[in-house]
């Protein structure tokens, strides 16, 4: 066979440009390589290519026992030294770090680590087992960190070893980027040429300053990436690195490029918020390797420099490799990724990575120099009369119903007389589209709200360092500092280089372009482009580069702080009892809520699918204008006579069945299931209750006894009641008996039967659908029987409808309805009040009479004047924007779609439930079933990261309970939909990664195990 030529880039001798380009070399054939195989290392095997564009990389496959190798050959006049160099550090860092992974070298039957054959220096690696992280479709935080720590070790295992070899050139060292890519722009459009010119002008600063010499260097890998890097899964389905492979880019070089490497990776994945892609990285790596301060202030520089170099030689390998799609794509990838990391200030990059790093600067008192100038006004008070601050935060009682979203709702700012101010340093709601990503909230400016047209001056002499199509950027300057004016909202009159005088009219303003009424931002900085809005995230080291603008605007600007989500979880935590628990890893502090969403105190919108009790959407002015004009009035206890809380009644018998027209209430679904359980046994004359296996009904001690559910009572089945009596769960999917409702019902008769010795069966005590497993169904017929079998024994049928009821399941009003089932007592709650504490207890009028002849009722607040006049308002929206026909039909929707999810995904076991109550079983793939709780809650914390709140549910809390406001539409569902579909197919791509997965990464074109 003959000789298969190969690519190959010799970057140890030929100059920079020339090294971008191919050296066309001879590489081993497929005979030569079983030859080299057999003769020197004593192997026969299957042989695949690996590809690759610097060396030539072979899997090989061994015929006697199935191992696994790595076969790489490197042309000879590359250079002896680097080859050497390589093997010796490998020694080394394993030597370092024996617990961590790396490919060792194979001797010879000779005991020889290298081979020479031809101009070839040849190699036999042992394959590196684990998954590649580039196989792991998302990376959480967490497995970002580990990322960190990953190449923190490797700096402490390659720390103090040297060799000629490492001293070379290399196209991949940031030392030297600006000169790789000087003579290569023949390949670039002209954008992608300016692109690269702004990129690398720090990077040139770096090298000709004096900062550069005060870089520690060492040799380093420079190719931490996710082709690099293999690893494991730990118990709770979480990437955890354990290993590097291909050393074939060492050379000595500043230390800090090391950890530039993969905080650039993980900036390639979520170029959208670069900061926040890379910051989990520096922390991983910070978590056990300090950076000096010279390297936290060059490393973003650093990350600019590999970018660079990443989409530029990967254009070229593209260019070279016409057909060769996924290289053309992986260029794409780079050229996203370098715009994005341009497209961030430096000066706020570095505030933020040196306030990770522990030298963050206190807040800029460039407001203080400022105002010592006595500047101009930026308008003139006689235009639009005195300014006045005005509240627009997440919290502010301007805003309600939504009208921060639209134009010709949003509230009226300012007046005749005075001019409105909105605040510096306030955080404020986010953009009202769809979108995964958290917003910049934090108002950076003050924006004065004035008509447009109006004229805008120059606070002090300056030269226009900007002209935007709606900013324009003034530059002074005061002793030695250089600052700049940022005046947005406008129409600029001056281009770039005018100088303009303190005073002179510099622009106006233009008409609004969003909800807000037209104003001009006003901001004052230390560098030209700083946002107009940041990141809370980010908030510290903006506020050492963006200064409170009060000076220029003529009134105080800056917004009040509140108490930070640390602060609220260290209280909550210090005296809030720790058995009422939060919800996800990192708590998230909700402040706002409208219809379907949630908002949290950064101003982010989150979908909400778990919140059944703001049933009819939260903050809906219906409800608040009853609760405040009925507050306004009275609101006693439930003695006194007021037509509010016959009304309610009325309006809800209308709902229920003529014989369940008797009510009584009370503050909450726990009460509502004490009473109905009182109600039971005082009828009854008996106090054996039944239940369904895998329930929740309250927590108060009657109720409490009654409580199955494994995640809020782990001990039942020890602490259980001799006189509750526990049937089976009619569950169609894991239950015994499968769709068949009859033995189910048996296990009822079974349950009633065993309560005899005890006096026999007050209750029979079940949620139509058994909302607490996730809105299981039971099977056609089963409630109905089972109904019929508890009044046979002597007991009265009770429905906890708390969670399933009021429209949730659509048209039908209550959830028994849709099962062909009447109870004898009704419980409601939750809903009933949409958040409001509210509950209801419904039952048969000699039920009711009963109760009445051996005992009185009292609740304070249960059915006051408020309660009351809230749980009639709720019906009204109920039945005014049909809601349970939206239940209905959104909710068939929905669930039509889950089950196209679960034909496609392995890890769906069951979709369940009716209308809008729906619950997703997470399995094992291939599990028969068997429960995924840690996947359901890994699920829920990637549905977080994208904006939407979800929660798992059921016996072992495995199951997806989704259960939104009834104002839940299709667009809603729809945006769901995208992202659990997204997570569902990160979550497979993951799976397939194993051992034995192969790639390549065309940029560095090193074979990658």
């Amino acid at each position: 066979m003959a000789e298969a030529r190969r690519s190959f880039t010799d970057e140890g001798v030929m100059d920079v440009a020339a090294s971008a380009a191919p050296y066309t070399g001879l590489m081993l054939s497929v005979q030569d390589a079983r030859r080299l195989l057999r003769e020197e290392w004593g192997i026969t095997g299957r042989l695949t290519d690996l590809g690759s564009t610097q060396d030539q990389v072979m899997l090989v496959e061994d015929d006697s026992d199935g191992r696994r190798y790595v076969l790489k050959a490197t042309l000879a006049e590359g250079g002896a030294d680097a080859v050497h160099a390589e093997h010796l550090t490998v020694r080394h860092f394993r030597s370092r770090d024996p617990g961590l992974v790396a490919p060792e070298a194979i001797p010879t039957l000779q005991d020889h680590d290298l081979v020479d054959h031809t101009g070839l220096r040849v190699r036999l690696l042992n394959w590196v087992p684990g998954a590649p992280l580039g196989s792991v479709a998302h990376l959480s935080p967490t497995a970002l960190r580990g990322l960190g720590r990953l190449a923190a070790r490797s700096v402490t295992a390659l720390a103090g070893f040297d060799h000629p070899g490492l001293h070379r050139h290399s196209s991949w060292d940031p030392r030297h980027a600006v000169r790789t890519v000087s003579g290569l722009t023949d390949h670039f459009t002209g954008p992608e040429n300016a692109l690269i010119e702004r990129a690398l002008a720090p990077v040139a600063e770096l090298i000709a300053g004096g900062t550069a010499g005060r870089l520690p260097e060492q040799a380093v890998h420079t190719d931490i990436h996710e082709h690099n890097v293999v690893g494991d899964f730990d118990a709770d389905g979480e990437f955890v690195p354990t290993g590097i492979i291909d050393f074939g880019d060492l050379v000595w070089t500043w230390r800090a490029s090391e950890v530039a490497t993969p905080m650039l990776a993980a900036v390639a994945r979520a170029p959208e918020d670069p900061l926040g892609a890379a910051l989990p990285v520096l922390a991983g790596y910070l978590d056990r390797l300090p950076l000096a301060e010279a390297e936290a202030d060059a490393v973003w520089t650093l990350v600019r420099a590999r970018a660079v170099l990443c989409a530029a030689l990967q254009t070229i390998a593209s260019h070279q490799a016409p057909d060769d799609k996924g290289a053309a794509e992986v260029a794409a990838e780079d050229w996203r990724a370098l715009r994005a990391v341009v497209e961030i200030d430096p000066a706020l990059a570095t505030a933020v990575v040196r306030q990770a790093c522990g030298f963050g600067a206190p807040e800029t008192d460039l407001a203080d120099l400022v105002a010592r100038q006595s500047p101009s006004p930026i308008l003139r008070d006689q235009e639009f009369g005195r300014l006045r601050p005005v509240d627009l935060s997440v919290e502010s009682e301007l805003f309600s119903a939504g009208n921060w979203m639209d134009g010709e709702s949003f509230p009226q700012l300012g007046s005749d007389a005075e001019g409105a101010v909105g605040r510096f340093d306030e955080i404020r709601l986010g953009e009202p589209d769809l979108t995964d990503q958290a917003p910049a909230t934090l108002h950076l400016g003050a924006d004065l709200f004035v008509p447009a047209g109006t004229a805008v001056y120059a606070p002090l002499d300056a030269t226009v360092a900007r002209a935007e199509a709606h900013a324009v950027v003034l530059q002074s300057r005061v002793d030695t500092t250089t600052f700049f004016v940022r005046i947005a909202g406008v129409a600029a009159h001056f281009p770039v280089g005018h100088t303009v005088r303190r005073g002179a009219e510099v622009a106006v303003v233009a008409p609004s372009a969003g909800p807000r009424p037209s104003h001009v931002h006003v901001q004052l900085g230390l560098s030209p482009d700083l946002p107009g809005y940041g990141r809370v995230r980010d908030r510290a080291a903006l506020l050492t580069l963006c200064a409170d603008p009060s000076p220029l605007v003529g009134t105080p600007t800056r917004a009040e702080r509140g108490e930070t989500v640390e602060r609220a979880y260290e209280r909550r935590a210090r005296y809030v009892a720790g058995a009422q628990s939060t919800y996800y890893e990192t708590p998230v502090q909700m402040v706002r809520g409208w219809r379907r969403w949630l908002y949290d105190s950064a101003g982010r919108r989150y979908l909400d699918m778990i919140n059944n009790v703001a049933t009819v959407g939260h903050s809906h002015p219906a409800l608040t204008s009853a609760a405040a004009r009925q507050m306004a009035l009275l609101n006693t206890n439930n003695r006194f006579l007021y037509d509010v809380m016959g009304e309610y009644a009325e309006r809800l018998a209308d709902t229920l069945p003529e014989e369940l027209h008797a009510f009584f209430f009370v503050n909450s679904g726990s009460e509502a299931v004490d009473l109905a359980v009182q109600l039971a046994r005082v009828h009854t004359a008996r106090r054996s209750v039944v239940v369904i296996e895998g329930s929740y009904h309250g927590w108060t001690s009657d109720v409490f006894a009654l409580d199955t559910l494994p995640h809020d009572r782990p001990r039942w089945r020890e602490e259980l009641d001799e006189h509750v009596h526990v049937a089976e769960t009619p569950d169609p999917y894991r239950g015994r008996h499968g769709v068949r409702a009859e033995p189910y019902v048996e296990s009822v008769r079974r349950a009633c039967a065993e309560a005899e010795p005890g006096g026999g069966v007050a209750a029979f005590v079940a949620e139509p659908l058994l909302g607490s497993q996730g809105g299981i169904v039971p099977p056609p017929g089963y409630l109905a029987e089972a109904y019929a079998a508890v009044r046979e024994a002597g007991g009265v049928c009770v429905a906890d409808e708390i969670q399933v009821g009021m429209g949730r399941t659509g048209p039908a009003f209550w959830a028994f309805e849709g099962q062909g089932a009447t109870p004898d007592i009704v419980a409601a709650a939750k809903a009933t009040g949409n958040g409001h504490p509210l509950g209801v207890v419904a039952c048969r009028a000699e039920i009711a009479a009963e109760f009445g002849r051996l005992a009185g009722f009292f609740s304070s607040t249960g059915g006051g004047p408020v309660s009351c006049r809230i749980g009639t308002a709720v019906l009204d929206v109920l039945r005014d924007e049909r809601l349970p026909e939206n239940a209905r039909t959104v909710g068939a929707y929905l669930g039509g779609e889950l089950n196209t999810l679960a034909a496609r995904f392995p890890e769906i076991g069951a979709v369940y439930g009716e209308g809008l109550y729906r619950g997703v079983d997470i399995v094992v793939p291939g599990g028969d079933k068997e429960p995924a709780p840690a996947a359901a809650t890994q699920m829920c914390e990637r549905m977080l990261e994208l904006g939407v709140v979800i929660q798992p549910t059921g016996v072992e809390l495995n199951v997806l309970k989704i259960k939104p406001p009834l104002c839940f539409d299709k667009a809603a569902a729809d945006y769901f939909l995208a992202q659990f579909t997204r997570v569902l197919e990160e979550r497979a791509q993951s799976r397939t990664a194993s051992a034995r997965s192969v790639h390549r990464h065309p940029t560095t074109g090193q074979g990658c195990q």
